[in-house]
């Protein structure tokens, strides 16, 4: 028994060295895969945010072009869909909700969603808001 381990030990070592490295490298593609997909969501809900703030200041204008409404609900609906975090699920499916059905726009769920989205692209700077006071100088 010995004498086969010392003949095959350094087969048996190459064998087991190459396992080693083709699992490291599926582990790496793998996490590399997953920073890419974050990376990616993060830019949609950029993208997102842009989308809500555009569509508000539409709102907020007396020349309401309705083409412009459609083609910025649209993008909406396509960036909402393109987010692939199950932590932004819920988010998504309201950010679609609010561009397909037209019984849930009005501000009071536009502000909602924008502070959401706002709130997922950087918490610190939104709990910020609250605790700023207008009336002192700066």
């Amino acid at each position: 028994m010995t004498e086969f381990v010392e003949t095959y030990q350094p087969i048996l070592y190459t064998i087991l060295g190459a396992l080693i490295a083709l699992e490291s490298g599926f582990i790496h593609h793998r996490y590399q895969s997953k920073i890419q997909r974050r990376e990616e969501d993060r830019r949609l809900l950029l993208e997102i945010n842009t989308i809500l703030l555009d569509y508000h200041a539409l709102l907020s204008s007396h020349e309401s072009n309705n083409l412009e409404k459609v083609t910025l609900l649209d993008r909406l609906s396509k960036a909402a869909l393109q987010v692939r975090d199950d932590k932004l699920l819920k988010l998504t499916l309201k950010l679609t909700n609010f561009s397909l059905d037209k019984t849930s726009r009005n501000e009071k769920t536009l502000f909602m969603l924008t502070n959401e989205v706002q709130r997922r692209i950087n918490p610190k700077l939104v709990e910020g808001y609250k605790s700023i006071d207008y009336n002192s100088e700066i």
